[in-house]
């Protein structure tokens, strides 16, 4: 991938450079040169650029889980059970374990199911191995009083630059679609660069921004949605233009990719900070869902002073495009003061005693009187303790490869980790 020739790296780059910095390529988990098997017999195709990543890619060139260590997990010998939900474990007496779970085959189509095992890992995400948890406590199993606590979004937020004087190519094209002539260049994969807002500033002030690509669905939507709100003007001199692109977009009979159009001459970006991670994950019972459903419950979050930095960030960005700055639409366009989150982190945090954790340093889960369970771990983001401010995936995969191959040693040498 060569980024720096994507338009909207170098509109990234351009909000970079007016703080003196520079934005940066990432390594992102997508196949650029696999056409075939890949390493772990998984049929692969390079990206084709289409920038659709968020709906999920029907070209097979993502590296999800799917690609590398599930088809790993079976070429060692696993069974993988599909449309299988568990609901909450048992501990057994002898010390063994007991997993409660549902089969799915459809539409008001669930049979439940037992599984007893030695060991139980759970890695089903921060809302999920907590909501699990949750379930299992409230069926007696011994767990931290901080189950369900320090959840965080990772200080996500969204915003945008709208209608500015860059063309920016980030509309997402249909994944069996080539550009017509005189459409706008394929964006790329759906993040390709980051601007690191850290020189100078206290780690709880650090700020990473990130380039953003709207899928083919919903190039429609966009234009009209942000052409009736059209944002903040942070620049003057630029209406002539500004008015001559928005009305290419509104044109029943123009392009759907035109790149003179004032959608195609905007950026959208994720940012991301550190929120105050005091976040608590719930079990909520109801009728409808007597096995409890999970909520978040977070007092002030959206008041919190990390999101008018983020947006004070995102409206320079706008205004180095001579862009106009629209924020987080869940947040300014409603006035909800709601937060969305691509990154949730928490719910069973990591700590060196259960007063504070549900797991210890290596995963394993604490019970109420300070003990930790045997056979029983947690390694997934929900670990987590705080916001990291960036994009979490190499954290959680470290922490995860540290847990498991300390797993493995105990499990050989019959030792604690």
């Amino acid at each position: 991938l060569s980024e720096h020739k994507l338009a909207k790296f170098k509109a990234l780059e351009v909000g970079a450079q007016q703080l003196g910095i520079s934005a940066e390529p990432l390594y992102i988990n997508v196949n650029f040169t696999v056409d075939g098997k890949n390493p772990y017999g998984v049929d692969q195709k390079p990206c084709i650029d289409c920038g659709n990543c968020v709906c999920g890619c029907k070209v097979g060139a993502k590296n999800t889980l799917m690609m590398n260590y599930l088809p790993m997990a079976k070429n060692a010998g696993a069974t993988i059970l599909t449309q299988a939900e568990v609901q909450w474990i048992e501990k057994r007496p002898g010390g063994s374990w007991r997993v409660h779970g549902q089969q799915v085959n459809g539409l008001n189509d669930c049979s439940g199911f037992l599984m007893d095992a030695g060991e139980v890992i759970l890695a089903a995400g921060s809302l999920n191995s907590t909501g699990i948890l949750l379930r299992s406590q409230a069926h007696g199993l011994s767990l931290s009083p901080a189950l369900g606590t320090k959840f965080s979004g990772n200080g996500d937020f969204f915003g945008m630059a709208y209608n500015g004087g860059y063309e920016t190519d980030f509309l997402g094209y249909p994944h069996n679609q080539v550009p017509a002539t005189g459409d706008s260049a394929p964006p790329g994969p759906n993040i390709v660069g980051l601007v690191r807002y850290t020189g100078g500033v206290p780690e709880d002030h650090r700020i990473a921004i990130e380039d953003f690509s709207f899928p083919s669905a919903y190039i429609d939507i966009v234009k009209t949605l942000f052409a009736a709100v059209q944002g903040e003007r942070t620049t003057t001199g630029n209406e002539a233009a500004q008015l001559h692109r928005l009305q290419a977009d509104l044109n029943p009979f123009g392009l759907a990719h035109n790149p003179n159009g004032a959608i195609n001459h905007s950026m959208f970006y994720l940012v991301m900070g550190h929120d105050n991670s005091r976040g608590r994950i719930e079990l909520e019972t109801s009728p409808a869902e007597p096995g409890g459903c999970i909520r978040i419950s977070w007092d002030n979050a959206g008041q919190q002073q990390i999101f008018d930095r983020l947006n004070d960030a995102v409206r320079r960005q706008a205004q180095a495009l001579r862009a106009n700055f629209i924020s987080n639409p869940t947040w300014q366009l409603l006035n909800l003061k709601h937060l969305v989150t691509a990154h949730p982190l928490g719910g069973c945090p990591m700590a060196d005693d259960y007063t504070q954790g549900v797991v210890d340093a290596t995963g394993r889960v604490y019970a109420a009187d300070g003990s930790l369970h045997a056979g029983l771990s947690v390694t997934d983001g929900s670990v987590v303790p705080s916001a990291l401010g960036v994009n979490p995936l190499l954290t959680i995969s470290a922490l995860t490869e540290r847990f498991i191959d300390k797993k493995i040693a105990q499990l050989a040498g019959g030792t604690a980790p």
